[in-house]
């Protein structure tokens, strides 16, 4: 029920701990913390909250290693996305005639079909499965990935699609999207395997790097080249980005390991 009305005030942009905790019903700010992380659920914190969990002292993020690797152009499978956008044209044409009801346990499906010969429209059966419709369902999956998972999109699903929101399983639904094995985990996975990466460990993986600190990090790469001493490009790119002693020895680092 907590998780449920996190996400409920997530959905609603709520983004102060202390709100949060008390629009879900935990006694403190750190009692919800301690409790999302004892769920696998921290992912539901405030981007600023999730860093606190995470000091960069106990970060230990793997170093690059090797030479780097030239991947594929994405174009390469432009013709499969685009097939895959034309597949999702004509799921939405599909269900827009489906017809569900939920009983034993089953979601029983059937959709209009026309009969131009009897000059009427019949309806055909299309079975019954613990899951939606495999053309809904793939929508929905599909709509979740695109939005990023983001709580308002889980809530304007529940809205749209669900016979009762407010009585809606939003705990486990949290724990399916957001856990550690949770969907918004396992997609990245996925995709980090496709385009080569050899595993996807259980260890500590490396930070990632936004486009502000790629920029600063080859700014960097490009002094060192320049045989610009060190402590000259620490001076002039604390200066210029406003960073911190500890954030430039980070990006230092990573200037350091990437080619």
């Amino acid at each position: 029920m907590q998780v449920g009305l996190l996400c409920a005030a997530r959905g609603r942009g709520t983004d102060s701990e202390e709100e949060l905790a008390k629009e879900a019903g935990f006694h403190t700010a750190e009692t919800m913390r301690i409790s999302l992380e004892n769920w696998g659920l921290t992912s539901l914190l405030p981007s600023s909250q999730k860093d606190r969990q995470e000091p960069p002292s106990e970060r230990k993020a793997r170093r690059a290693k090797g030479q780097p690797v030239k991947l594929p152009p994405p174009t390469n499978a432009a013709p499969l996305f685009e097939d895959t956008l034309r597949f999702i044209e004509g799921e939405i044409a599909y269900v827009a005639s489906l017809k569900e009801t939920l009983q034993g346990g089953r979601f029983m499906s059937e959709y209009a079909r026309e009969a131009p010969e009897r000059a009427r429209i019949g309806r055909t059966v299309g079975g019954g499965r613990w899951f939606p419709d495999p053309d809904l369902t793939r929508l929905i999956g599909s709509c979740l990935v695109e939005y990023g998972f983001r709580p308002e999109t889980v809530e304007r699903l529940l809205e749209a699609l669900h016979p009762n929101p407010a009585e809606a399983n939003r705990e486990q639904l949290a724990h399916f999207l957001y856990g550690r094995e949770g969907l918004m985990i396992r997609v990245p996975q996925i995709a980090a395997l496709i385009r080569g990466a050899p595993r996807i460990g259980r260890g500590v993986k490396a930070d990632s790097m936004d486009a502000t600190e790629h920029a600063i990090v080859f700014g960097i790469r490009a002094r060192l080249e320049e045989r610009i001493p060190d402590e000259k490009i620490s001076d002039e790119m604390r200066e210029t980005w406003e960073l911190d002693p500890d954030e430039y020895a980070r990006l230092r680092k990573l200037a350091g390991d990437l080619k």
